[in-house]
C-alpha cells in the first residue's frame, strides 16, 4: 500500500472524483504554513481537483517570480512568504502527493509519518 501512494501518479479518488486533500493540524507551529491559528482541532479540506481548472488556476510549477508574480500561483507564495508561513516549493511537480496531504512540522523534516 505504501509503495502504491507514494507513487507520483497516485491521486485521491472517490465516486470517480480526483481530490487534493489539505490538512490543519495544532501541531503546526506559527510560521507553519497549516497552522491552525490557536484551535485545536484537527481540520481536513477535501478540495475536488476540478475546482482547480473551474477557477483557471494555471499548472503547479516548480518556479516563482517574486519580484513581477505572473499568476495566482506566484501570488499566493508571495503572499505567504510575507506572512512568514512560507511552504515548501518543490523543485520538480512529479512527487507524491502524499507528501503534500500531511506536511512535516519543520522544514528540514524527512519523516512524514506521525
Amino acid at each position: 500500500m505504501i509503495q502504491e501512494i507514494e507513487n507520483s501518479k497516485w491521486v485521491f479518488e472517490l465516486n470517480n472524483m480526483t481530490f487534493f486533500i489539505t490538512t490543519f493540524l495544532p501541531l503546526y507551529p506559527p510560521d507553519h504554513s497549516r497552522y491552525t491559528f490557536g484551535i485545536d482541532e484537527c481540520f481536513i479540506l477535501f478540495q475536488p481537483e476540478v475546482s482547480f481548472a473551474f477557477h483557471n488556476l494555471p499548472q503547479d510549477t516548480a518556479s516563482t517570480n517574486w519580484t513581477e508574480p505572473r499568476n495566482i500561483r506566484d501570488k499566493i507564495r508571495i503572499k505567504f512568504k510575507q506572512a512568514n508561513r512560507e511552504y515548501l516549493i518543490r523543485d520538480t511537480t512529479s512527487y507524491p502527493m502524499c507528501y503534500e496531504m500531511i506536511k512535516p512540522v519543520f522544514a528540514n523534516e524527512t519523516n512524514y509519518y506521525y
